[in-house]
């Protein structure tokens, strides 16, 4: 009973801290972008970009965005405070820069 109690413990627990991947806050970097910045009609590239994570969950995402001819690099720092990952409410931004 014992072992039994322990294998769902560990189950619950996985389950519960799982954090999104590179590509998700990838993903999540890009609504920032639009959102905050107020580029609804941008292209961003299909996978180039750099990554970073921290212990306390502050992720790190720097890309770049086409936009009216120019591209514009940017580098968002946004914490996970959990839940679903594609949900803005489960992220808070730290810090967004554009160069």
């Amino acid at each position: 009973m014992r072992k039994l109690f322990l294998i769902l413990a560990t189950i619950a627990l996985v389950a519960c801290s799982s954090m999104p991947s590179e590509k998700e806050a990838f993903i999540m970097s890009k609504e920032v972008v639009k959102t905050r910045l107020q580029q609804p009609d941008v292209k961003f590239p299909f996978a180039d970009f750099s990554y970073d994570i921290t212990k306390d969950s502050l992720y790190t995402v720097q890309s770049h965005f086409d936009s009216n001819n120019s591209r514009t690099n940017y580098r968002v720092k946004m914490y996970y405070k959990g839940g679903d990952w594609e949900k803005i409410s489960s992220w808070s931004l730290k810090d967004i820069q554009t160069w």
